[in-house]
């Protein structure tokens, strides 16, 4: 889930609901969507079923959600890694930070361009 709204390639903002998070606050979700992140190996990689919760200081990544689509998890010492099970490739390397989290940048800049190509 993110907060950040420029994240998604696709946004359905019709989805509305609330969810509780894990201190216990509430917050409004106001649609879900596709993000795209960047593997380690270059190709764009999309992750479905995004849920866009505005309020959101921090985007959160959901472990069991990762596992329920086939990629592996490993947590070894200050790393983590996540791997596309079915290619057998390496998606992501994040080193702890100071204060226990793994930074995870993941959504890419979208930027749209339209050409247009006249035969005469």
């Amino acid at each position: 889930m993110t907060g950040n709204k420029n994240s998604f390639v696709s946004l359905d903002e019709n989805i509305k609901s609330h969810i509780t998070l894990g201190d216990g606050s509430h917050q409004d979700l106001a649609g879900k969507g596709t993000i795209a992140t960047r593997a380690k190996n270059g190709f764009t990689k999309f992750i479905q079923d995004v849920l866009y919760v505005p309020g959101l200081a921090r985007s959160l990544l959901s472990v069991g959600q990762l596992l329920q689509r086939r990629y592996m998890v490993k947590f070894d010492e200050n790393r983590c890694l996540i791997h596309d099970k079915k290619k057998g490739k390496l998606i992501a390397f994040v080193t702890m930070a100071h204060n226990r989290i793994f930074l995870l940048i993941m959504p890419l800049e979208h930027k749209v361009a339209l050409t247009t190509t006249v035969l005469l």
